[in-house]
């Protein structure tokens, strides 16, 4: 019958499929109304909850399903997704593992789960489960193209383009695949290539902003400025909140004779994103200009941050930043926590960090106070002890070398830095938690002090014992940067990934950026972690990109070694 609950969850599904999620949502309830332990009804009313971006309203739904109906793989693995949406990559993974139990073939669970992976950082085990979602389904185009994705991030182009290619064949008019492809190209400085992937993805889909932008940045490479010119112009209109459009454009004006419009792209990108460093770089050579040919002239002071992706263009590296009034150099203090004597997996090199780190703080007129393998009282003491001491200083800076962790506690997730009491073997977030320093606690007991406060945490370290148990992720969970209001907060690797300790002896690729960088005279902070960051990323490959998470600075910024002479 017409009105059957089975008719009506049929109807609502074609209604889904011509994306009238509120008509579907209609029928999946009135055949919930007729038939209340309707699975099925559950799941597809959680779906379309989902298309309809309410989170909570498909966990409710697909719990329900999943109650009256709980050895059903696929809807476990939708509320998977829906938990991946969110955030939360541990119950995420959860979920994809109930779903592969109950049917160890389910292709789709396991790539789902190597998107969560990758989210987490866990590059090895998501190209595992795309492996193994290709070997059950062969044809599988999207998987193809997801493991593509990591061989990229691995910085492995070859590997991502094959994979792409794979896709491709798979699917000819997958326009993602050529897209990223393209990109692949283009960071092998294969332009020809790279033009052509992304001409053929702007055919199949005019209305994304990306292949044009990718294309763009192909044509800088060749040195056709005017084709660059009209391709980044499209991207802008089809997306004029597009940050790396900007930077994208402000190169092109800048390799076009015309540092006006240049610095004013680079300027709008920063504002849109404060974190690219193509952006970044490119402002500050057009100050370097400016003040080159008119010495009075003053350059506008804008808050720097983390470069989470390049405009992509080939640029020279930045010259150095102009000169410009700054927080007068004064009485400077500094706390580095090095915390390497874990119990369950030590680490080589948080004392060679704390010497290298102070060596190159003393050196332009910092105190310092070095405290090593603290406990918990023991740390928590020396960040009241640096809270006094910052009273009246002009520069507080907080550095810490160890593992951090984060962990679901009280129905949230916290980040804690770790002290050498901490039970790696815990069995129980709780457990864990008793060992480690909250972030938001370092902030609330060390920032507000000294007119500018200077945060550097060189954590997330692996371990997997505390990964394998579930109790804690080996990387932070998202910051709310509100936390550290007045602060410059720098992270030694993105939130959700693991920074490397390094060789043993040597100390990590961050303190080692960090100690080389930071005594360039006349450097301003956020200029010095432009070239920090830089200096990670190459040498660990792309594997490890430091982030700010927060850039409260003094009005005129902050430079802690004396401007050289001239």
């Amino acid at each position: 019958k017409p009105d059957s609950y089975f008719a009506l969850n049929e109807r609502g599904v074609a209604y889904e499929a011509k994306g009238e999620h509120s008509r579907a949502i209609e029928d999946y309830s009135e055949a919930i109304r007729l038939k209340p332990d309707f699975a099925d009804a559950f799941s597809n009313r959680g779906l379309a909850y989902e298309a309809q971006g309410d989170h909570d309203r498909a966990l409710g739904e697909y719990g329900e399903a999943i109650r009256l109906r709980p050895v059903y793989a696929p809807t476990i693995s939708y509320r998977g997704l829906v938990y991946e949406a969110k955030g939360d990559h541990d119950r995420a993974i959860a979920d994809y593992n109930e779903a592969i139990r109950i049917k160890p073939d389910y292709a789709e669970a396991f790539d789902n789960r190597g998107i969560t992976y990758e989210h987490k950082g866990d590059h090895d085990r998501a190209i595992a489960d795309f492996t193994e979602a290709i070997r059950l389904k062969p044809d599988y185009a999207a998987a193809f193209n997801n493991r593509g994705l990591v061989y990229y991030s691995k910085g492995d182009y070859d590997s991502a383009i094959t994979d792409y290619a794979a896709a491709i064949r798979l699917t000819p008019n997958y326009a993602a695949a050529l897209n990223n492809r393209g990109l692949a190209y283009l960071r092998k400085e294969n332009y020809e290539a790279a033009i052509a992937d992304c001409t053929e993805a702007i055919r199949l889909d005019p209305k994304t902003a990306n292949p044009h932008r990718h294309r763009a940045a192909a044509f800088v490479g060749k040195g056709d400025f005017d084709r660059a010119l009209t391709d980044i112009e499209e991207a802008i209109r089809l997306n004029p909140k597009y940050a790396l459009a900007y930077a994208t454009r402000g190169v092109i004006f800048e390799k076009k004779g015309d540092p006006t419009r240049a610095l004013a792209d680079f300027n709008q990108a920063l504002a849109l994103q404060s974190d690219l460093s193509d952006a970044i770089a490119g402002r500050d050579r057009i100050r370097a200009t400016i003040v080159a040919n008119a010495p009075t002239t003053t350059p506008t002071t804008l808050a720097a941050s983390p470069a989470r992706e390049t405009a992509l263009a080939p640029v020279p590296v930045a010259s150095p930043p102009a000169r410009a009034p700054f927080l007068p150099l004064g009485r400077r203090v500094a706390l580095i926590v090095a915390n390497h004597a874990y119990p369950v997996a030590p680490l080589a090199n948080p004392p060679v960090d704390a010497e290298l780190i102070k060596a190159s703080l003393e050196k332009i007129g910092f105190s310092v106070v070095v405290k090593s393998d603290v406990d918990l009282d023991a740390f928590e003491q020396a960040l009241t002890d640096f809270a006094e001491a910052s009273k009246g200083a002009d520069v507080a800076l907080f550095y810490f070398a160890g593992h951090g962790f984060s962990i679901s506690a009280g129905g949230r997730q916290q980040n804690l830095l770790m002290s050498t009491s901490a039970n790696f073997a815990a069995r129980t977030a709780f457990a864990l938690q008793g060992g480690g320093e909250p972030l938001e606690h370092i902030e609330e007991t060390i920032i507000g002090h000294a007119r500018a406060t200077l945060i550097f945490i060189d954590a997330c370290r692996n371990v997997p014992l505390v990964a394998s148990r579930g109790v804690g992720s080996r990387g932070f969970a998202p910051i709310d940067s509100s936390n550290f209001e007045g602060a410059y907060v720098v992270l030694s690797t993105r939130q959700g990934k693991t920074a490397e300790d390094g060789l043993d002896g040597q100390g990590s690729p961050f303190a080692r950026a960090f100690a080389s960088v930071l005594p360039a005279p006349g450097l301003r902070i956020e200029d010095a972690y432009a070239r920090i960051r830089e200096k990670v990323r190459v040498e660990t490959s792309g594997q490890q990109v430091p982030d700010v998470i927060r850039s409260d600075l003094p009005e005129g910024g902050v430079v802690l070694a004396a401007p050289a002479e001239r």
